[in-house]
């Protein structure tokens, strides 16, 4: 279940970030922060130029375990505000990451969703930047289920 409707995110995003765009004191998530009072940042899983993808653990559903992506609210255009839209309209697809609780705290837009296994990324650089055809229909059965 999501905990935030579509309409009052977009709202809340774009007044929290005028408020943090002159802040220059917003402090980087780290291992053992707490979200909402309910989500513990367990461990740093990765990082990019969208912002860092971490572990956490929800401490009111017997720690159970779910990715949050984090994007500081620094910029107009937010990739991770777009992918939460995206994702609230395939909620009943098969293939893609569950929403638990998306929001704005600390001068951050987080999303804490479905933990999956390894990205397209890791893939590729496990198998040494190149993928056969094997791989390739794998990927693309996951991707069409």
């Amino acid at each position: 279940m999501i905990s935030k409707n579509e309409e009052s995110f977009t709202d809340n995003v774009q007044s929290e970030k005028k408020y943090y765009e002159s802040d220059e004191d917003i402090q980087p998530l780290k291992v053992g922060d707490i979200i909402q009072n309910r989500f513990l940042i367990s461990q740093k899983i990765g990082e990019g130029s969208f912002g860092s993808v971490f572990k956490v653990l929800d401490r009111k559903n017997n720690n159970a375990q779910w990715a949050m992506k984090v994007e500081a609210d620094e910029d107009e255009s937010s990739l991770l505000e777009r992918e939460i839209k995206v994702l609230i309209e395939l909620r009943k697809q098969q293939g893609f990451p569950q929403i638990k609780f998306y929001g704005q705290e600390r001068g951050y837009t987080y999303c804490i969703m479905t933990m999956l296994g390894k990205n397209l990324e890791q893939i590729f650089r496990k198998l040494g930047g190149v993928l056969n055809l094997a791989t390739v229909l794998r990927l693309a059965i996951q991707f069409n289920r």
